[in-house]
């Protein structure tokens, strides 16, 4: 570091908590870095980004949640909210879905809005733990909701309770994707699957023992390359 002399001692030794404004310039670098690698580790990004290869590997899924109000799920045509987004609540839902309920609310939303952002009914996380939290490491899962949004909400929650990102698919086409490309796919109502609960959806894991040691790799995996990637543009942004 570069430290700052004291210029009115003359030829007095440098204060060892004296930073010159070229060292503190750099800290500051280094702190904002450190924290955008943070914030890029934090997120998981594993996706399904189309409607045939969500069909493709449907099968392959322990469990597939959706996330959104009871009157997406069902498509009960509600007209407000399809005025707000043109079939909304028109879609229902692929009939392998388990629609996540939150009885605190009267849409059952467990990803909803709070001002700006979107937060997750923490009890629907603390129950899904609680009914497969022997299994986080190996169970599959899918999520979807409209288009993505909702679902990559409740995706990072699993995560962070301890689910394995490698096996955590975020839907991103959704229903509006699916509907669009085939709304003869989907069903209304919600007796297929309907509301899910541990009781009504026990799981016995289809992934591989050789599937799960990868998801469990993932992690480090991803903190590994970040790490490397970080020193690199470390590197870079420093001696700009």
């Amino acid at each position: 570091a570069i430290l700052a002399q004291d210029p009115s001692i003359p030829d007095s030794p440098q204060h060892p908590f004296s930073l010159s404004l070229q060292a503190m310039g750099v800290l500051a670098k280094v702190l904002s870095l450190a924290g955008m690698l943070a914030a890029a580790e934090a997120a998981c990004t594993t996706e399904i980004t189309t409607v045939e290869s969500f069909y493709a590997m449907k099968r392959d899924f322990d469990l597939i949640f959706d996330v959104r109000a009871l009157n997406e799920y069902t498509g009960d045509g509600d007209a407000a909210c399809n005025a707000a987004k043109a079939d909304k609540c028109n879609m229902g839902h692929d009939p392998s879905m388990w629609m996540l309920t939150n009885a605190n609310r009267t849409d059952m939303a467990v990803v909803y809005k709070v001002g700006d952002a979107y937060a997750v009914d923490t009890k629907i996380i603390e129950a899904l733990k609680n009914c497969y939290g022997s299994l986080a490491g190996t169970l599959k899962v899918a999520v979807s909701c409209h288009s993505g949004a909702r679902s990559e909400i409740l995706q990072e929650a699993l995560v962070a309770a301890g689910f394995a990102c490698g096996n955590m698919y975020n839907v991103m086409p959704g229903a509006d994707g699916m509907y669009k490309a085939n709304a003869s796919g989907l069903v209304k109502g919600n007796t297929q699957k309907g509301p899910w609960s541990c009781t009504a959806a026990p799981v016995t894991p289809k992934t591989t023992p050789k599937e799960a040691a990868a998801a469990a790799r993932d992690v480090p995996l991803r903190t590994a390359s970040s790490g490397l990637l970080f020193t690199v543009f470390a590197a870079q942004f420093l001696l700009a």
